[in-house]
Order: C-alpha cells, then sequence, then structure tokens
C-alpha cells in the first residue's frame, strides 16, 4: 500500500510542477515583451540624450527608478530581489544606450 502512494504523491507532484511551470513559461514570454518594449524606449531615449549630448549616466534619475520600483512591490519579501533585477535591466537599457555612441 505505501509504493501506490508514493507513486501517487509523485504523480501529483509532477502534475503541481508542470502547471507551475506551464505558468511561469507565459509569465516569462510577458517578461520578454516588457522588456523588448522597455530596450526599444531606452533606445530612443540614447539617441535624445546623444543628439542632446547628454550623459547616458544619470545617477539621480536610476535612484528615482529604483525607490519608484521598491514603491510597487507588494510583498516586502521581494523587494530586494526585484531591486536587483531593475538595477540588472538599467545597467543593460545603459549598456544599450552607450551602444548608440560606438
Amino acid at each position: 500500500m505505501m509504493k501506490k502512494r508514493a507513486v501517487t504523491d509523485k504523480a501529483n507532484i509532477s502534475e503541481e510542477l508542470s502547471e507551475c511551470r506551464k505558468n511561469i513559461e507565459k509569465i516569462d514570454r510577458e517578461i520578454v515583451s516588457l522588456l523588448e518594449d522597455r530596450m526599444n524606449n531606452s533606445i530612443q531615449i540614447g539617441r535624445i540624450k546623444m543628439k542632446n549630448d547628454a550623459n547616458v549616466y544619470d545617477a539621480e534619475r536610476e535612484k528615482r527608478v529604483l525607490e519608484n520600483v521598491k514603491s510597487a512591490v507588494i510583498n516586502s519579501e521581494y523587494e530586494n530581489y526585484i531591486t536587483e533585477i531593475i538595477s540588472f535591466i538599467i545597467q543593460k537599457s545603459r549598456d544599450i544606450q552607450e551602444s548608440l555612441y560606438e
């Protein structure tokens, strides 16, 4: 009897994992679309900065962006993780803007 239950439990776990992974894949596709929109806007901003001989790096702007992100986080347990992810995205946005100067 114990073996049958273990097999059933494994099947249930597998189904649960599969459902969660499908949800994550859907979310990932949404994130990719949003990131592409963000990068397109970063390129536009970079072109405006280049045209106006402005610096790519704006510490005050980045600080405001991160503060805005922190205020949007609902679950405070995720705040540091999300802030780190957004910091990385900001760095990549800066990289793409700097590539326009090359």
